[in-house]
């Protein structure tokens, strides 16, 4: 007849850690959800980003209804835990038989909000990635474009060189006779 006992007591001591992972994972998801609220719109994405935030608001929503209705067990079951024995060992034995189908039925829902934000992500990240792939491609036209006008004046100049050599030689001996010719004076 203890064996019932043994194992019951098993789950029930196994509440406090599971009910203090979930808080942690749970707190963890509100921290990835709220990092969402600082995506930056652009005007030709705002659409898109509004769906995320929007998503993710809802998904935050449910958490934190989720996390209000077992708020009550943070006394018995949370890291800092302090009550009385007796409703520590009720508060185990009521999480250990009454919160594992809400649990799954949170995580359901949960997975679903979090898939949908995942694709709108993604599908996000590929539309950024198109609109700064064209920006790089417009960008590398120009900077073409740019190097084949200089490209042109160098050649014009290279070109003009042997004219601009027989003017400066042209010059430097009209000088010289210039000097010559004022130093004679």
């Amino acid at each position: 007849m203890s064996f019932p006992l043994v194992k019951l007591s098993a789950r029930s001591s196994a509440a406090k850690s599971e009910y203090q992972e979930l808080i942690r994972e749970l707190h963890s998801l509100d921290t990835a959800l709220r990092s969402l609220d600082r995506l930056e719109r652009e005007v030709s994405d705002s659409r898109s980003v509004d769906s995320i935030k929007y998503a993710a608001m809802n998904c935050r929503h449910t958490l934190e209804e989720f996390l209000m209705t077992i708020k009550g067990y943070d006394k018995s079951l949370g890291i800092r835990s302090r009550s009385h024995p007796v409703r520590a060992t009720a508060d185990k034995l009521r999480w250990t038989f009454s919160q594992k189908e809400d649990i799954a039925r949170l995580q359901a829902h949960l997975s679903l909000h979090i898939g949908n934000i995942n694709i709108m992500l993604t599908k996000h990240g590929l539309e950024k990635m198109d609109k700064n792939n064209e920006n790089v491609e417009a960008h590398a036209l120009q900077v073409g474009q740019q190097l084949d006008h200089a490209s042109g004046l160098l050649q014009a100049i290279k070109q003009d060189m042997p004219t601009q050599a027989l003017v400066l030689r042209n010059d430097t001996q009209h000088w010289v006779a210039c000097i010559v010719y004022w130093s004679e004076k």
